[in-house]
């Protein structure tokens, strides 16, 4: 692993130069960089992990949170570019969706290439408004107990700190801010191919909503149900990594894509 505090990214990495793309992976609304610390692991070991670390999270807790997804987009973007050129694609979560999308529309425009694949994991769709009530807006307790009823993604040890809970609130929310007043802007569908993994289980971003996800390709679109809630990571982790794996390399083989469709992978 490297990286410094102040760094837009940690690279998480077992292949050294023998790495043939990148996988560059966009955290949930309160997640760190480090969530992904584990993936070189579980993908194919050509692959090079690197993991986003937007400003007041992680390794750069002590910068300015950002609070709108088009300014989160813009700080990876202008940073990305000085990574050198090497064929990539994008993985988002929940909120890295959206984040991982609009990064991916704003390289193209700034013609500094674009992923060969997004992938998108219990992420509403950039057209869809917020499935549930806004909550950014609540008091300290009422908002940390509205975020644990509806992911469950605040862990104890989290919750049992007040003065931890005090350094990580301001990226929190504005990141629940971010997600609640991000309005898509019209425009052409990328060409880039979309593959949408969704939790069979997931009360937020169901598989309907998940499938809606095609409307911003020009490309190929796959809808991947797998077992889990809307953390189904932590369930299917090897599942959605496998995949991400095959797509990634049979694109950099073949130029080829995965079909479009739905696969629905059965509970274990």
């Amino acid at each position: 692993m490297s990286g410094k505090s102040g760094s837009a990214f940690l690279r998480f990495d077992n292949s050294g130069a023998n790495a043939r793309a990148r996988l560059v992976c966009f955290a949930h609304a309160g997640g760190t960089a480090s969530v992904y610390a584990q993936w070189p692991k579980l993908l194919a070991p050509t692959l090079e992990v690197i993991a986003v670390e937007l400003p007041g999270h992680g390794t750069r807790l002590m910068e300015e949170p950002l609070d709108d997804v088009l300014a989160m987009a813009k700080s990876v973007a202008e940073e990305f570019v000085k990574l050198g050129r090497k064929p990539f694609a994008f993985y988002g979560h929940s909120l890295g969706g959206l984040v991982a999308y609009e990064t991916a529309r704003l390289l193209a425009q700034m013609d500094a290439g674009v992923p060969m694949h997004l992938f998108v994991g219990a992420s509403r769709p950039p057209h869809a408004p917020p499935v549930l009530p806004a909550i950014s807006h609540l008091e300290r307790e009422d908002f940390l107990e509205a975020v644990q009823e509806r992911y469950g993604g605040i862990p104890d040890a989290v919750l049992n700190e007040p003065e931890l809970i005090d350094m990580v609130l301001p990226a929190m929310q504005g990141d629940f801010v971010a997600y609640e007043w991000y309005r898509h802007a019209e425009g052409v569908p990328p060409e880039f191919p979309i593959t949408a993994f969704v939790g069979s289980e997931d009360p937020v971003v169901g598989r309907d909503l998940a499938c809606e996800w095609e409307r911003h390709t020009s490309g190929p679109f796959q809808l991947q149900v797998v077992p889990g809630d809307h953390f189904f990571l932590g369930e299917s982790r090897e599942t959605v990594l496998a995949a991400i794996s095959t797509t990634v390399l049979r694109t950099l083989e073949h130029g080829a894509t995965a079909a479009g469709g739905i696969v629905q992978v059965a509970g274990r």
